[in-house]
């Protein structure tokens, strides 16, 4: 059984990337795994570049082919690289482009199943939030602001601005803080109105922007694989991304109660019980938001007690405060992978080797 699997570059080039190299090691011990560098495809024709596990965590490259197999596990949706030396004109031509390759894989019935589908990693773009998303409970008010003119998108940010308070203004498609701002007078949306104005006529649909008002609190992450909730985190008190000299978070945590017991009524109240029944208020969350996505793999963020965004392709299921891991969900993750690939018809090896790599890669 043949499985695709589209990879950060630099993994093939000798970097860490835990999560990703977990499944790697488990899928390369159960199907024919090709590994999917994202700069190294030919979009217009629907050919990868492929490359294969080799001993010592190392890679080696077999050369260009068009997929056809089983399965396609989609792992990196590229918003680090520069869509331009890729040949696109900006990054929203390059998403949809990686959206074309895997529905046109589908489509064509050269590859049987593709996870996450693209129609799925659409919810990970903020402006999903501000539609289908919408009115799932939980969810931190978002608004679109569409490239235009400065004084129309000035406009645009001072009525919100009047409205919600000071704002949060993201790009659409995004990640690691990158682009972040926060507006929070007339001087910074006249500020960021002439630096991102443009002719709409030239913008890619997915090139807008996504307005959330300002909230604060604790960053918490909930983990997912298929339809279960496997592991959280939370940065107490996260710097924001729009300040580079703000401190350092004060604590990561592990954010789990294991044991999934709930504040019982009529009982005195402990601090671990108000934790627990604020862990579960905010693990049902997350969980609603999860299933309205459609995402199978990836994570779901809450800023205080109200999601901020969802992430999927490439989410890293490890959490370090400097060199300690802090919350490791990689063990769920290789479970999941497994019978993603018996569903599709892929063998499995003996429960005594697996439970073997699973005490490897736990911290």
């Amino acid at each position: 059984m043949r499985v695709f699997l589209t990879v950060n570059p630099r993994l093939v080039a000798g970097a860490r990337f835990q999560t990703v190299r977990a499944m790697v090691t488990a899928l390369d011990r159960l199907t024919d795994l090709v590994v999917v560098p994202l700069d190294r495809i030919d979009f217009r024709r629907g050919r990868v570049e492929g490359w294969r596990r080799a001993p010592g965590g190392r890679f080696e490259r077999i050369g260009m082919l068009t997929p056809r197999g089983a399965l396609w596990i989609n792992y990196s949706d590229g918003f680090y690289l520069d869509p331009v030396a890729l040949g696109f004109p900006g990054p929203g031509a390059f998403l949809a482009a990686q959206h074309a390759l895997y529905e046109d894989a589908l489509a064509s019935g050269r590859i049987d199943r593709v996870v996450n589908t693209p129609a799925a990693e659409r919810a990970t773009l903020k402006l999903w939030l501000a539609g289908a998303g919408r009115s799932v409970p939980g969810v931190i008010p978002s608004y679109r602001l569409a490239v235009g003119s400065a004084s129309v998108m000035r406009a645009r940010l001072e009525r919100l601005r009047t409205r919600l308070g000071p704002i949060v203004v993201k790009p659409d498609w995004g990640g690691a803080g990158q682009g972040v701002v926060l507006v929070d007078s007339a001087d910074a949306a006249r500020a960021f109105a002439a630096k991102h104005a443009s002719d709409p006529a030239r913008v890619h649909p997915l090139e807008h922007w996504c307005v959330q008002p300002r909230v604060a609190g604790d960053e918490k992450r909930f983990w997912f694989t298929g339809d279960a909730c496997v592991d959280a985190r939370v940065l107490v008190r996260r710097p924001p991304p729009w300040d580079p000299h703000a401190p350092a978070s004060a604590r990561i945590e592990r954010y789990w109660f294991d044991d999934g017991s709930e504040a019982k009524p009529g009982k005195r109240a402990t601090r671990r019980d108000d934790g627990v029944a604020q862990f579960l208020r905010d693990r049902t969350v997350a969980i609603a938001v999860w299933r309205a996505s459609g995402l199978e793999v990836g994570c779901v963020d809450l800023i205080g007690d109200r999601v901020n965004e969802i992430n999927g392709a490439g989410t890293t299921f490890t959490q370090y405060r400097h060199w300690t891991r802090v919350a490791d969900a990689r063990p769920a993750l290789v479970a999941w992978v497994r019978g993603l690939v018996r569903q599709c018809g892929g063998g499995t090896d003996a429960p005594a080797v697996e439970a073997a790599r699973l005490r490897r890669i736990r911290p």
